[in-house]
């Protein structure tokens, strides 16, 4: 048996708790339905999850329900079936479970939560199935793609620049990805090297 780590989880009793989450935890919908609970006000009827693989379930108060909206749309029946991601947040200064996504949604939703007489606020629920963005690499050139580019770079004249640009047309072992690439940096550099020309003749 696993040692509980917080109160919650020494009193477990029917339904989750903000204690048995240490971090966000995937569980997939079984069903909703209304329960009448008693509590300290008497008895009330509320709305309880159950889930799969999961023996408590989850009292959801009306800001988790419009979450789940949000993610699935407002037809109980396709909820079910459907993951959700559970966390332990916070409301009034006190711990609560509250919603942080799915895997079964593509997008990230920023969900607008409105409740009687309280100030509208923002949730926001996460795509947990997007792959990470990949961030794109800038090609490494070969070493003597690189020995040409930085010749270009140091070319003060046009006729520096023509040399290397000889050199480049006796280069056999340049491929014509290689070879364009370097054609197109010679331009650049000559309207470059042209400007600069321009800029030092007196007006």
């Amino acid at each position: 048996m696993t040692r509980p780590m917080n109160f919650d989880q020494l009193y477990p009793g029917r339904f989750l708790k903000a204690g048995h989450f240490e971090k966000p935890r995937t569980l997939r919908i079984k069903d909703v339905d209304h329960e009448e609970l008693h509590g300290d006000k008497g008895p009330s009827v509320k709305v309880v999850i159950s889930f799969d693989d999961e023996k408590l379930s989850l009292v959801a108060c009306k800001t988790n329900g419009l979450c789940i909206r949000e993610m699935f749309g407002p037809a109980i029946d396709d909820w079910i079936g459907k993951r959700v991601a559970l966390f332990a947040g916070e409301w009034a200064g006190e711990p609560c479970v509250r919603v942080w996504g799915s895997p079964d949604i593509e997008r990230d939703i920023d969900a607008l939560i409105a409740l009687p007489r309280k100030k509208p606020f923002v949730m926001k629920l996460r795509a947990l199935g997007k792959p990470a963005p990949v961030e794109r690499q800038k090609p490494k050139h070969r070493q003597e793609v690189s020995k040409y580019l930085h010749l270009m770079k140091d070319a003060a004249v046009t006729t520096d620049l023509d040399k290397v640009l000889d050199q480049v047309a006796e280069d056999n072992g340049l491929t014509t990805e290689e070879t364009a690439l370097l054609l197109d940096a010679a331009k650049r550099r000559s309207g470059q090297l042209t400007h600069l020309v321009t800029e030092q003749v007196p007006a």
